[in-house]
C-alpha cells in the first residue's frame, strides 16, 4: 500500500473553477514549497516522503478540511517510471 496525492486533479480542478492556467511556480510560491517536490508529490509514478507542513500548505491551498481530499490510499505499489 502506499499514498498517492491527488494534487494534479486538485490543480486542474482550480484552474476551471478560475477560469485561467495555474504553474507549478505559483502553487509554490503560494505554498512555499519547491517546485521540485511539488512535482515529485503530483507524480503517480513516485513514491515520496513528505511532512505534515507540506500536507497543511497544500490543504490551505486548495481550500480542503479532509485529508482524503488530497491523499489516497492506494492498493498496489507504484509502477517504477524507466527513469528511475
Amino acid at each position: 500500500m502506499y499514498v498517492r496525492f491527488r494534487i494534479a486533479q486538485l490543480l486542474r480542478q482550480k484552474e476551471e473553477r478560475e477560469r485561467r492556467v495555474i504553474t507549478w511556480k505559483e502553487v509554490g510560491e503560494q505554498t512555499g514549497i519547491s517546485t521540485s517536490v511539488l512535482s515529485n508529490l503530483a507524480s503517480p509514478s513516485r513514491q515520496v516522503f513528505t511532512n505534515t507542513r507540506y500536507v497543511a500548505s497544500l490543504m490551505g491551498y486548495f481550500g480542503l478540511r479532509d485529508f482524503n481530499d488530497l491523499l489516497v490510499l492506494e492498493s498496489d505499489e507504484p509502477e517504477a517510471s524507466p527513469n528511475e
